[in-house]
């Protein structure tokens, strides 16, 4: 799936690819997304080589891209689980996606790189007790129980639109070809 794209030399025409699906833009270097009200000091950060008229005119269009980009992180539109991975996006491989049913009937969609994050999420969210008991060496059937009860799947891939602070969330992609195979985190 195309994102939009900040490469230097045709910025503006990558720019306008797609915002009304993901409604973000994808900076082509640094393979993240950027929330648009920081996009001026990641221009000035991570773009000083490009002239300023050229930095100027991303920053306008991305500050008159009105509802076309999302403002809030609510407003993300994140991709399903069964969708490729997004083209110029890290790929994490390994990593894990809770599989939980919601109270609306549909699954779960958290995904994380970290076991001990999952755990959490599964314990604080969903209610779940670890079965293995705290010490001693565990028996084949506490690792049985602890595998069959486990409300998350391993071995996922996913991706993060943001690097950092609260807009920070991986989501999982499907196992199909991802369209930028150098992009593999």
């Amino acid at each position: 799936m195309p994102a939009a794209t900040l490469w230097p030399g045709d910025v503006l025409e990558a720019y306008s690819q797609n915002l009304t699906r993901v409604r973000v833009i994808v900076c082509g270097k640094r393979k993240y997304a950027v929330v648009p009200g920081h996009i001026h000091a990641h221009l000035r950060e991570h773009h000083a080589e490009l002239d300023h008229a050229v930095r100027c005119s991303i920053e306008a269009a991305v500050t008159g891209s009105g509802d076309r980009l999302a403002r809030s992180l609510e407003a993300v539109s994140y991709p399903t689980p069964d969708e490729p991975p997004i083209a110029g996006l890290t790929v994490s491989p390994g990593a894990r996606a809770c599989t939980a049913q919601q109270t609306d009937g549909q699954r779960c969609r958290y995904a994380c790189i970290s076991l001990k994050v999952m755990k959490n999420h599964c314990h604080t969210v969903r209610g779940w007790n670890n079965p293995r008991s705290r010490g001693g060496r565990p028996s084949a059937e506490s690792y049985a129980a602890y595998d069959q009860q486990k409300p998350w799947s391993d071995g996922r891939l996913c991706q993060r639109f943001f690097k950092e602070g609260a807009w920070l969330k991986y989501f999982e992609v499907s196992h199909g070809a991802s369209a930028d195979p150098c992009t593999r985190g």
